[in-house]
């Protein structure tokens, strides 16, 4: 019986434990590629929300304030740089309005500011509407974060402050390899110190590749070159390679090959352009390895284009899971390491348990230990903390797999350094540790396989297969059967993006079984590239791939497979204008609501009978969906609820005359994202001889 690997599988009882306690919280607080085979399904279908009844258009006060075609969270100071991406044979467009402050006419993308006195609004109307046009959107902001202690440091404690090198059993690695002089680690970061000498010896020819307006031009002093003023990029170097001083002070590498590529400012901030840019470059100049110690919470398409670029150029792209604050680590695995081709990369403490401002959730792969003591800017020293430590750690492994296994492909290194991984923290993957630690002796010493999974030849065996994560794995023969589990906190679609290494004429079956449900199975035949979009339930399915029966050449058929899930429409759906408002009865009722779709925005409508109170909740359980709540008034007036700490909810409460409140829900960032938001609206007429003051009572900022 297929059915009860379920009852004792760890991993599926996580996510929707984590539901479960939120909803407890909710309700106690308020007391070019193949085209996607959409699969057939069994599974019960999402329901339509109802609309609001006719007439109940919006009024014209509302119309101006915030257009609806406007897909983006109005308030970013972002706003005034736009990167504008036109289609293939068309000319690059051009336009009074903006300053071009960058193009790249390979990849036909460009980075404008517009002049002072443009409506973004009113512009990106027009602009998104031109058929030379493939999208267009705000140059968002990036960051770093780490915590660094810059006390004077002493000989005798340098062993002490390089435990971690004894932690992930670098030693015994040492005794095999300790050096690659053969491959370039691109550093994506703040810089490096260009004189630092224990790493100048290792530095390649770099670049300087932050964007820069023309007033900026002409009041900053900007060096040219990518020296590190901030620090960061010479910590992330420093714990890649460095030369051994009189104190025993030394990098995970002995020697190797580095390239600064400077794209963060030095005050530690960028800008998804520049950094996707610092990608590009880095592959069109033969890095063999990308670390990126920098992170966004939100997606992008000019940054997914870049990191597919390096995976289909054979290049290693690295990155931090990315930090909270300290002690409130969030389930939020920031981009690009969120995307399922990069290698995300946790922390963990000096007893290999999770460090509580890491980032997790289920696209960790490895961790490594956050706390690292290495090299600083002005030829100096310092200990630094963050998952920004974790990462180089996890690209000096990659480079030493590398030359001890030259024959393996970049996806092959990634799987073995999962394969050689310890397991900690917790049995098995889970979404805070990953595979687990890395360990270098290990990865040295064990001999490659192709199949790491290789016991996962039955549904009780089954390899676990987190959603925005890929695999790498092998079919060796016709009685080959290989099955994973695969979790989704909620109902809704995955995308699998399937390719086989070696075409087949008539393939491999890869078979899926909702919930393990033999009843609701469904095969398809895979000759070589295919991308299935499956519906799935909330909890833990099954896939199983094994040889067609009718093919013939059963030899071993290694194959790659992308995991990517979209939550659910849900119950109000179509409700994302004025005139589809969803209406709300003020009854204090629990609506559930998703964001399916990027730049989606969510609208509700409530009549208000008489004078009274209204109190509008918005609450998620994670921090990967930052909800912003916008009320507009019968009038048209707009107040934007938008708190930027923990728990992450926004609540309004003012008094109401008699009329019409529409009410949106959105993220901040206008990502598409896999979580629920619960929505209540309370109402309650005010006691006789109460006038209707519509004083605002909530937090937030009123809008124009």
């Amino acid at each position: 019986m297929m059915m009860h690997w379920l009852k004792t599988y760890k991993g599926a009882v996580v996510f929707g434990a984590v539901a479960c306690l939120a909803l407890f919280t909710l309700f106690y607080s308020m007391l070019t590629e193949p085209a996607p085979r959409l699969a057939e399904s069994g599974l019960e279908q999402d329901g339509q929300g109802g609309a609001a009844q006719e007439g109940q258009d919006l009024d014209q006060p509302l119309e101006e304030t915030a257009p609806p075609d406007f897909p983006f969270t109005e308030g970013f100071e972002e706003y005034e740089e736009w990167m504008i991406k036109w289609k293939k044979g068309f000319p690059r467009p051009e336009e009074e309005e903006f300053e071009v402050l960058d193009v790249d006419n390979k990849r036909q993308i460009m980075l404008v500011r517009l002049h002072k006195g443009v409506d973004p609004m009113t512009w990106y109307k027009r602009w998104a509407g031109r058929t030379d046009i493939e999208y267009i959107r705000p140059n968002q902001r990036v960051e770093i974060k780490s915590w660094h202690d810059s006390k004077s440091v002493t000989p005798e404690k340098v062993e002490a402050l390089q435990a971690y090198l004894q932690q992930i059993n670098a030693e015994a690695a040492w005794e095999v390899a300790d050096r690659n002089d053969e491959i370039t680690i691109a550093i994506l970061d703040t810089g490096i110190d260009l004189t630092h000498p224990l790493l100048k010896d290792f530095l390649v020819e770099g670049i300087h590749l932050i964007t820069y307006t023309e007033e900026e031009q002409e009041r900053l002093d900007i060096d040219p070159t990518p020296q590190d003023y901030n620090g960061h990029g010479t910590q992330v170097a420093g714990v890649i390679v460095a030369a051994e001083n009189e104190w025993g002070y030394r990098g995970l590498l002995r020697s190797a090959n580095l390239m600064p590529v400077k794209v963060m400012r030095d005050d530690g901030s960028g800008s998804e352009f520049d950094v996707a840019r610092g990608i590009y470059h880095a592959v069109d100049h033969q890095a063999d390895i990308i670390v990126l110690s920098v992170g966004f919470p939100f997606n992008s398409e000019w940054m997914r284009e870049a990191v597919e670029y390096a995976e289909e150029h054979g290049v290693l792209v690295i990155a931090a899971t990315g930090n909270s604050e300290e002690g409130t680590g969030a389930m939020q695995v920031s981009y690009p390491a969120a995307y399922p081709s990069v290698l995300a990369v946790g922390a963990v403490n000096e007893r290999d348990e999770y460090e509580r401002y890491s980032n997790f959730g289920p696209e960790v792969d490895l961790v490594a230990p956050g706390t690292v003591f290495t090299t600083d800017t002005g030829g100096g020293f310092t200990k630094v903390q963050g998952t920004s430590m974790a990462a180089p750690q996890v690209a000096a492994l990659a480079a030493l797999v590398m030359h001890q296994y030259p024959e393996l492909t970049p996806v092959e290194v990634r799987n073995h350094m999962i394969y050689t991984a310890e397991d900690v923290y917790q049995e098995g993957w889970d979404m805070y540790t990953g595979h687990g630690r890395i360990d270098m002796g290990a990865a040295l010493s064990t001999p490659p396989v192709k199949d790491i999974y290789a016991a996962n030849h039955s549904p009780e065996q089954a390899a676990p297969f987190p959603i925005e994560t890929m695999v790498y794995s092998e079919l060796r023969d016709k009685e080959d059967r290989d099955y994973f589990i695969v979790e989704t906190p909620y109902r809704g679609t995955i995308e699998l993006d399937i390719y086989l290494h070696v075409g087949k004429y008539n393939g491999i079956d890869l078979t899926f079984y909702p919930n393990g449900d033999e009843n609701l199975a469904q095969t398809f035949t895979i000759q070589k590239e295919e991308v299935l979009v499956l519906e799935v339930p909330q909890g833990a399915s099954l896939i199983r791939l094994s040889y067609n029966d009718k093919e013939r050449r059963t030899t071993p058929v290694p194959y790659q497979i992308t995991n990517s899930f979209n939550i659910y429409k849900d119950n109000q759906h179509p409700n994302h204008s004025p005139e589809e408002a969803y209406p709300l009865q003020g009854d204090g009722k629990v609506i559930v609501g998703t964001l399916h779709k990027e730049q989606l925005a969510d609208w509700f409508v409530f009549e208000a009978p008489a004078p009274g109170q209204l109190e509008v909740l918005v609450t998620v359980h994670t921090s990967r969906l930052d909800p912003v709540l916008r009320i507009y008034t019968p009038e048209g007036h707009e107040h934007i609820e938008d708190n930027d700490d923990p728990p992450w909810e926004e609540r309004y409460v003012t008094k109401v005359r008699p009329g019409r409140y529409y009410i949106v829900v959105e993220d901040y960032y206008g990502n598409q994202v896999n979580e629920e938001y619960y929505l209540i609206a309370t109402y309650s007429p005010l006691e006789e001889g109460t006038g209707p003051d519509t004083r605002l009572t909530g937090r937030g900022r009123t809008g124009p």
